[in-house]
């Protein structure tokens, strides 16, 4: 049934080589301050001013694209960030309710996966973000003399939750946090626009668009284009005789597709082929190989 030569099958080294969608870096442009630049993240849905000594950098985090904030280079590894902010637009289903006290559950959850240590909460309050409702709450963390304070917000759009976390150090948590307001003053959270098909076939319509695995991205357009990029080095393609080609460093595949009911026919540009099972859960889809492997990615603009 799956059909796919020997010289395109991936070895999956270190992991599995699944999927990606093409990134696209934040637009910027001058504001009317020249000081400042607009930036517009996750097509068009999240809009805001900065002033031009931050720098901007749109970052894969697992099945999410982050939009880190900072002064200086990016901390590696980005757990380690102590003196910045990132932002991240998850999509979710249109009808889909979220309570205060379910962001307030999230928020706790995604905290404690950001930061390096316990952190200690207050009480979150209700806050508007960007012109809608949301929930502001603030937390520091200490190891031995050295005291992080933050902020985290969640605010529910039509179609998906902004989502914002701001860490500095206890000296410089005021000052940063007054930067961030300014940030806040300008921020503009829109419905995100849905991808429109114009010549995709049967129920292929429902996951054109950018999609995020684990470790990359995958875009399906509707004139039938797939485009697969991955997030780091470490994927090889195979040759006749089953051996890795090491000097042949995979960073990106491309190919065309055809759909057939809940199939997508791939014909990539050596001209081997791979097809893929899908089953859409909201902001979910899952492909499985000719293995049987399935791979879960999220929906991203």
């Amino acid at each position: 049934m799956f059909n796919t030569s020997a010289a395109f099958r991936l070895r999956y080294m270190r992991r599995v080589l699944f999927i990606a969608a093409i990134m696209v870096l934040p637009v910027t442009q001058t504001a009317a301050d020249d000081h400042r630049d607009i930036v517009v993240h996750a097509g068009g849905a999240v809009e805001f001013s900065i002033d031009q000594d931050w720098t901007v950098s749109e970052v894969p985090v697992g099945r999410e694209v982050r939009l880190y904030l900072t002064r200086g280079p990016l901390p590696k590894p980005l757990h380690a960030l102590a003196d910045g902010a990132w932002l991240v637009f998850h999509a979710r289903a249109r009808n889909q309710q979220l309570s205060d006290q379910r962001l307030a559950e999230l928020m706790t959850a995604r905290v404690r996966e950001a930061t390096a240590s316990t952190p200690t909460f207050e009480p979150p309050e209700k806050s508007k973000v960007g012109g809608h409702a949301g929930l502001r709450g603030r937390f520091h963390t200490t190891v031995g003399d050295h005291t992080t304070r933050g902020v985290h917000l969640l605010a529910p759009v039509d179609g998906g939750l902004f989502e914002l976390h701001m860490v500095a150090a206890d000296a410089d948590f005021a000052q940063r946090l007054g930067q961030l307001e300014r940030i806040l003053k300008t921020l503009k959270l829109r419905p995100p626009k849905q991808v429109r098909a114009q010549r995709a076939e049967g129920d292929a319509a429902s996951i054109l668009g950018n999609w995020k695995a684990l470790h990359s991205r995958l875009q399906l357009q509707d004139d039938g284009r797939v485009v697969i990029r991955f997030d780091r080095k470490g994927n090889y393609a195979i040759d006749q005789r089953g051996t890795p080609v090491f000097d042949s460093n995979l960073t990106m595949l491309a190919g065309r597709y055809r759909a057939q009911d809940d199939l997508l026919l791939v014909t990539w540009s050596d001209g081997s082929r791979t097809n893929y099972r899908w089953r859409r859960q909201g902001p979910n889809l899952f492909l499985t190989d000719h293995t049987g492997r399935t791979s879960q990615l999220r929906r991203i603009y």
